[in-house]
């Protein structure tokens, strides 16, 4: 890690679990010798030379939650002349140890005062332009929910009409094809009390009433598949106990 940092453009720290300095590039050590003219050490800790200040506080902050294992990024100001500011974007990373337990936390600064000035002045220039983007989309979005609305409706109405035809279907195999079956075996059973039929026609008889037994049984699960109600969970388990 350290020999990682010494070569990198960015401005890298790395603490332990109680905040104190456990390595440093020397950009880094640059920037705390410019903005508050300490010569940084290892073991060293930030309160030591900028306790009280809105950067000792926000990076407390920081430190808390990258030491609960967070990683995250947040931009800091620096007054390095009365009235003019330095921003840096920090990133921070907690170190975690050969036990998978976090150890403390590295953070990485670089150096955004142009980009956030940059910014700044494209905000002030945009700013009647981005007014009427939000108008513009604005619209848009109603338009948009509008259209999602209008799909909504037509889905539902598909869903309901296919529901519909589901049960319309479910309905007539059950008046239609289900006494049928039954009259077909009543018929077959009735038959087959005859004690005066030949074995052969017995046979035949018998197959025919099995068959019939069968498809009674398959119409009775498609019945209950096509039927809207049944679309659950909680009814495919307990069709499934039956069965």
């Amino acid at each position: 890690f350290k020999a990682t940092i010494q070569n990198s453009r960015d401005a890298i720290c790395a603490f332990d679990a109680e905040g104190r300095y456990i390595a440093f590039n020397s950009r880094h050590a640059r920037l705390m010798r410019d903005f508050y003219g300490v010569s940084l050490q290892t073991g060293m800790r930030p309160d030591e030379f900028m306790s009280g200040t809105e950067t000792f506080i926000l990076l407390e902050a920081d430190r808390k939650k990258a030491l609960a294992g967070e990683f995250f990024t947040d931009v800091i100001a620096f007054e390095y002349q009365p009235g003019h500011l330095a921003y840096f974007e920090l990133f921070h990373a907690p170190l975690v140890n050969e036990m998978g337990q976090v150890s403390g936390y590295s953070i990485v600064a670089r150096n955004v005062t142009d980009k956030h000035r940059r910014e700044q002045e494209l905000k002030r220039l945009s700013l009647s332009e981005l007014r009427q983007r939000k108008l513009r989309n604005a619209e848009f979005a109603k338009i948009t929910e509008e259209r999602n609305r209008q799909k909504e409706e037509v889905l539902l109405a598909t869903v309901r009409s296919l529901e519909a035809e589901r049960t319309r279907i479910a309905s007539e195999m059950h008046d239609d094809l289900g006494p049928g079956l039954s009259r077909i075996t009543a018929l077959m059973q009735l038959l087959l009390a005859d004690k005066g039929l030949q074995e052969s026609t017995r046979e035949v008889m018998k197959k025919v009433l099995e068959s019939s037994n069968a498809t009674q049984q398959a119409i009775s699960e498609i019945i209950w598949s096509m039927d809207p109600r049944h679309n659950s969970l909680g009814d495919f388990i307990a069709y499934l106990r039956y069965y």
